[in-house]
């Protein structure tokens, strides 16, 4: 039930920001790490939320899986 609680946490602060309210690069990161703790289902939909706001993309690849990025001050999270 913790792991629901916190994917709840992470889709109403997610749902919540706008352009004129961004997500905090510290909230990002906070969020990619709670992507660990949660399902393959729940996860494309926080990362779809992510693209959609500007904070992710998704990278190109050949086989057809579905990969995505963060990237901050140069570092990369994949």
């Amino acid at each position: 039930m913790k792991q629901l609680k916190i994917l709840d946490e992470v889709l109403i602060a997610l749902n919540d920001k706008t352009e004129d309210n961004p997500l905090t690069k510290e909230e990002i990161l906070w969020f990619a790490d709670k992507l660990f703790e949660t399902s393959n289902r729940n996860k494309r939909i926080i990362m779809e939320k992510l693209i959609r706001d500007g904070y992710a993309n998704r990278l190109n690849d050949k086989d057809g899986i579905d990969k995505y990025f963060i990237s901050f001050e140069g570092l990369i999270f994949y």
